[in-house]
């Protein structure tokens, strides 16, 4: 059985949730486009193309649509483990003469499908990008004690305070880190700030070597 705690903990998950969250914006868009594409059950092959071409570009390997419609691909491990199979239905329940496209209100969107099963789809999507980004990332949260502080100021219960934060945070994403910090009745600037690719500290390593002992030296593959 997988240790699922354990595997929560390792550096690589860690830091594709890291960048799924602070993409949120371009999932959104992914999951409008999926549900802008007709997908009635047995008739989602264009949807599916779509899906293809996507994988495709995100370098996954063995990319095929097989008989039955479905979309595969691999992502090749580094170890001996069983693979994890990953998957998001591509058809819909509604008739292709549907009206599909989203509309927004606010945070939310409305359209038939973009729950079921757009959303899922643009998700599996994002997994396999977040994976694939090399380097180290960081991410700052900031978490007042709600044992001593929450309490004391009388901010209700867990969805109280997550109210509050809503309410009194504004997303900028790109804002300059030097002027962010918190300040006593300021409004609390969340997003996503600085993003940079650095080389993996294995990239490092056998940069390293290999410039000491040159062709002495074999690369390295984890």
């Amino acid at each position: 059985m997988v240790d699922l705690t354990g595997l929560m903990r390792e550096s690589t998950v860690a830091k594709a949730f890291q960048w799924i969250d602070t993409h949120v914006d371009r999932i959104v868009e992914e999951a409008i486009r999926l549900c802008e594409i007709p997908a009635p059950t047995f008739e989602e092959a264009e949807r599916a193309a779509y899906v293809q071409g996507r994988f495709q570009a995100l370098g996954l390997h063995d990319v095929a649509i097989d008989a039955a419609g479905n979309v595969r691909g691999r992502r090749p491990g580094v170890g001996a483990s069983p693979g994890v199979a990953v998957g998001a239905h591509l058809d819909t329940v509604f008739p292709r003469e549907t009206d599909v496209r989203v509309r927004r209100e606010g945070t939310r969107l409305h359209a038939p499908g973009i729950g079921d099963n757009s959303v899922a789809v643009a998700s599996l999507l994002a997994m396999v990008e977040a994976l694939k980004k090399p380097g180290f990332s960081f991410i700052e949260i900031v978490a007042p004690c709600p044992t001593i502080f929450e309490r004391q100021q009388k901010m209700g219960d867990g969805l109280d305070r997550l109210r509050w934060y809503c309410d009194n945070s504004d997303i900028r994403n790109n804002a300059a880190t030097k002027g962010l910090d918190i300040r006593l009745h300021d409004r609390i600037v969340v997003g996503k700030f600085v993003d940079i690719e650095r080389p993996t500290y294995l990239d490092g390593m056998n940069a390293h070597y290999q410039e000491r002992l040159g062709t002495k030296y074999k690369v390295y593959e984890g």
